[in-house]
């Protein structure tokens, strides 16, 4: 075994340790003294990674006791492996929350049997906003256009952190609705990597959620955003073309639009483990909420080009069970497209 690659199991053990730490747990009215983790289910430096360092340093004066809130990241498989660790937590002590991606959710909806959880049975305690996916290419390479995209003489290579991620689905859903291929790379650990491959030139480009572009790109002029998911136009994206509205048949409508406006919605996820008791939920609830209110979060988010349109974690399980509950059909197509 390599240097490099003991290194990396020991790491990866701690972090596992990290959330599998078995500790007394905490009172929800009185979290003094105490540490709460923050784990995040992709690599650091990447969009999820800056949006929850950004809540820890604001989380703890809305948490009765004002605890020590730190951020762990635990990469890989677009954020299965952080959450089958959390389902496997027999004890849940309230003091570690979760912050997860997409892939959590669309790894249960197609029936990836990686994802050995029920997402339905964590406790849900909010979304800072609900994500719009773009597909964004570097200026250098000239794509500008969804039809520059689909004329292009090769398969362009577009970066996905795993199969299950949005940045997987919805190229292969264009793919599969519009017959606009792609040469897709999985296996990139984070959002981090995947921009630096596209740095680099050995990616041409990327669908992800715009929130993350607008922390990864601060200049527009750098890239150019080609296409939009969604049933409408986001507010910031007026001129971008909405993926659906060049679908040709109501499935491939229904796939571009209502589903993929569906996975906007918990394309971000703050949760603690199945059987963290209700107060604990509700406490840190509340203060997830009064932290995306909170004046000096607002200004920061704002400068850092991060929504702030809150979802409690109530209406999240409500729209997550939604999304998990699409028509049968709707499902069999999306997983056939995505095994092409």
């Amino acid at each position: 075994m390599t240097p490099g690659r003991l290194r990396f199991l020991r790491v990866f053990a701690l972090q596992i340790a990290v959330i599998t730490a078995v500790a007394a747990p905490v009172r929800a009215d009185d979290y003094r003294g105490k540490t709460l983790r923050i784990v995040v289910g992709s690599s650091a430096g990447g969009g999820y990674d800056r949006e929850a360092r950004l809540v820890a340093r604001h989380l703890s004066r809305h948490i009765p006791g004002s605890p020590r809130v730190v951020v762990d990241n635990v990469p890989g498989a677009g954020g299965l492996i952080a959450a089958n660790t959390f389902a496997r937590v027999t004890a849940p002590d309230g003091l570690t929350l979760g912050y997860f991606p997409l892939g959590v959710l669309s790894a249960q909806l197609l029936g990836n049997p990686a994802a050995q959880y029920d997402v339905t049975k964590f406790e849900m305690i909010g979304s800072p906003y609900a994500d719009r996916t773009v597909c964004v290419f570097p200026a250098s390479t000239g794509i500008t256009t969804l039809e520059r995209w689909r004329t292009s003489p090769r398969p362009l290579k577009l970066g996905s952190t795993g199969r299950d991620s949005i940045m997987h689905v919805f190229p292969a859903l264009l793919a599969g609705t519009l017959g606009i291929r792609s040469q897709i790379i999985t296996g990139y650990k984070g959002t981090t990597e995947v921009r630096l491959a596209l740095a680099s030139g050995e990616l041409d480009g990327a669908c992800q959620g715009w929130g993350g572009v607008k922390a990864g790109w601060p200049d527009r002029r750098t890239i150019n955003v080609v296409v939009q998911s969604g049933t409408d136009h986001h507010q910031e994206l007026p001129d971008v073309p909405i993926a659906a509205s060049f679908a040709t048949d109501p499935d491939a409508s229904a796939l571009l639009g209502t589903t993929t406006a569906a996975m906007s919605l918990g394309a971000r996820f703050y949760a603690f483990p199945p059987g963290t008791s209700a107060s604990v939920r509700s406490t840190l609830t509340e203060a997830f909420l009064a932290t995306m209110r909170d004046p000096g979060y607002a200004e920061e988010a704002a400068a850092a080009g991060i929504s702030n349109e809150p979802v409690a974690g109530d209406e999240l399980r409500a729209r997550i069970e939604a999304l998990l509950a699409l028509p049968q059909p709707l499902i069999t197509k999306l997983r056939q497209m995505l095994a092409r």
